[in-house]
């Protein structure tokens, strides 16, 4: 696990040129911006990139900012403009190598960059790290990304070769420890507005499962009882999804899926946190839906338990492209779906990493809770 950032003596006697209004996604960044003496703007807009926001080592730092107008990367920029749609679910290990090439060169935690990339599992494989300082935003690259695992990234330097390999670690990644990011979690959840649905699916989507059902967004995760399909009905010569009282399984899958329904659905949710902590909060169930989408997951759930009166289901949350899970124990009164105003309860565990745990491992851990 990253340990939180050390700043020594020689860090506090850099003055920070930031506005006291600038909200950043994690503390590395609000860090790495007095170092750098960003000059940043106050009141950012939302999805916001600004190329060359200063230099640092005579070189354009680039900013941006996300859903909520934070700050949510720093780095050199090398790599816009080289990017395009195919490369979108892996656009935070762009954003990473440029933060990290600069934090590097900051000697951010106190370590030489030789000695940093050795505490984080972060190898060359071809060449040596000193030669970051050649990588711009023109030289020529190709990666290769194995899901929930690892990446590697390839420079090619004139006659010479860059290569990295970097764990698909989320702490590493995102440049936050455990417990940041659950302070993240918990701040962003709030803020939350989640979008509408379409709940119309077009008729070349949808296929009959294996209990002839019709379903759209097929797969699984873990278990083959561990799914991300929607079940649907035809309504007036279109196909959507089955939210009724008739259907309460089908149902409750596809509102846990979705976050579809005809009203949001209050959830008391407790976070389960590191070091044996514990927060409660009241949000709905859409928030938690919306906030996974935003974080780049695939969601699919599990029905562990049914009644009339009531379902236990698990979601899963998964980043494949950073190796992580959500995941959220619900219990879900069907009386929501003839109109009474329930709430439904929930347990979550954030951010648990993945990419050095095998999935029988892991479904060994689900079994021994």
């Amino acid at each position: 696990m990253m340990k939180r950032i050390i700043l020594y003596g020689i860090v506090l006697a850099f003055t920070i040129q930031v506005n006291a209004k600038t909200s950043f996604r994690t503390e590395r960044l609000k860090t790495i911006a007095g170092m750098v003496k960003l000059n940043v703007p106050d009141n950012l807009e939302k999805h916001l990139t600004i190329d060359s926001l200063g230099r640092y080592k005579n070189k354009p730092v680039k900013l941006k900012t996300n859903s909520f107008g934070d700050v949510s990367h720093i780095g050199y920029k090398l790599f816009n403009g080289r990017t395009d749609g195919t490369h979108d679910p892996m656009m935070p290990f762009f954003d990473f190598i440029e933060r990290y090439f600069l934090e590097l060169d900051l000697e951010l935690d106190g370590k030489k960059p030789a000695e940093r990339i050795f505490l984080d599992k972060v190898e060359c494989i071809r060449g040596n790290i000193a030669m970051r300082h050649k990588v711009t935003d023109r030289t020529g690259f190709s990666i290769k990304h194995v899901g929930r695992r690892a990446y590697t990234i390839q420079w090619v330097l004139d006659k010479d070769t860059l290569e990295l390999f970097v764990p698909a670690d989320c702490q590493l990644i995102l440049g936050a420890n455990a417990v940041e990011l659950e302070t993240i979690f918990e701040r962003d959840l709030k803020r939350v507005v989640p979008s509408a649905f379409d709940c119309d699916w077009a008729e070349e989507d949808v296929s009959l499962s294996d209990d002839g059902l019709s379903v759209a967004n097929p797969g699984s995760y873990l278990s083959d009882e561990i799914k991300s399909d929607l079940y649907l009905q035809k309504k007036e010569g279109k196909w959507a999804l089955i939210t009724d009282a008739e259907h309460p399984i089908e149902s409750i899958k596809n509102i846990l899926l979705t976050g579809c329904f005809t009203r949001d659905i209050a959830m008391a949710l407790t976070i389960d946190r590191y070091g044996y902590r514990k927060t409660s909060l009241s949000i709905t169930l859409q928030q938690f839906v919306e906030y996974c989408r935003l974080d780049g997951c695939v969601l699919y759930v599990g029905i562990k338990t049914h009644t009339a009166d009531n379902v236990t289901a698990t979601i899963f949350a998964l980043n494949n492209e950073l190796g992580y899970n959500h995941v959220l124990a619900v219990n879900f009164p069907t009386g929501i779906l003839s109109g009474r105003q329930n709430s439904i309860t929930g347990t979550s565990y954030v951010y648990i990493p993945l990419q050095n745990v095998t999935e029988d491992f892991f479904m060994q851990k689900m079994k021994e809770k």
